[in-house]
């Protein structure tokens, strides 16, 4: 069982909480050294990170997904955002014009992307000579860091190891990513990891009930009520905070730039 990002329980699966600090930082400094006009959110879901980035000054930002229940979702958490706007697309055809954006992030979305060479292609026509392309993802290693307090997804592997080829199956790796760029004309510049706070919880049974709900979190869509309720049961047992819970979840960031394109 896998999600179903198009089904109307979903709606609100990726809309409600905000993008944090922490991920606003790693940012920053490339939208303050580049510039852009117009930043493209590929596979916006509920459009947490269109609104931050639009929050964060970029002039105009577009949200791409291929899901009209998450558009409707984000668009109707966008009405204070008059600079962003929505597009029905999909990660190989955005519908959007050539050469139209100076920046391209995708979080969080390859891992749903089987062969990734078509999605940078499209990314590739859809940036201008000096566009920057940023793929945020999680590699295996990044995933199956040990569950602790903090680092609560490394509680889903430990409870279901078979969780762990699931992942496997869906993460690509940076080497991986890398080749897909190059053949897709772009070079890769440089990537690093880093730290998100995901949501902060005001207790576990706050988090515990967002497990239950499976919010935001499509690898849970992969087992059963049954096997949720056991996990719920695992996390209580091992997490030992009763207060506020700051949820982080490890990332890699990619940068890369169209061949031809000067280095700074």
């Amino acid at each position: 069982m896998s999600i179903n990002f198009h089904s109307e329980k979903n709606k609100s699966s990726y809309v409600n909480r905000g993008a944090h600090s922490t991920w606003k930082q790693e940012l920053l400094p490339l939208l303050s050294e580049h510039q852009p006009n117009h930043v493209v959110d590929l596979g916006c879901g509920g459009g947490i990170y269109t609104r931050a980035l639009a929050a964060m000054g970029v002039p105009k930002v577009t949200g791409v997904d291929f899901s009209n229940v998450m558009l409707e979702a984000a668009t109707r958490h966008s009405a204070s955002y008059p600079t962003v706007g929505y597009q029905l697309g999909t990660a190989t055809s955005t519908g959007l014009k050539d050469q139209s954006a100076n920046m391209v992030l995708a979080r969080a979305l390859l891992h749903h992307i089987d062969t990734l060479k078509p999605v940078f292609q499209e990314v590739e026509r859809i940036l201008d000579q000096d566009g920057l392309f940023l793929i945020q993802t999680r590699t295996t290693d990044d995933c199956f860091l040990k569950g602790t307090d903090n680092h609560v997804r490394g509680h889903f592997f430990d409870c279901f190891p078979a969780l762990m080829g699931v992942e496997k199956k869906r993460r690509h790796s940076v080497e991986e990513i890398c080749t897909a760029l190059n053949e897709s004309g772009w070079m890769f510049e440089k990537n690093w990891t880093f730290w998100e706070t995901r949501a902060r919880h005001s207790s576990k049974e706050v988090l515990l009930n967002d497990i239950r709900l499976r919010k935001g979190r499509s690898i849970l869509h992969e087992l059963s009520d049954s096997q949720i309720q056991k996990l719920m049961t695992h996390m209580q047992r091992n997490i030992t905070t009763e207060g506020a819970i700051e949820e982080k979840d490890r990332w890699t960031l990619l940068v890369a730039k169209k061949k031809g394109t000067p280095l700074h």
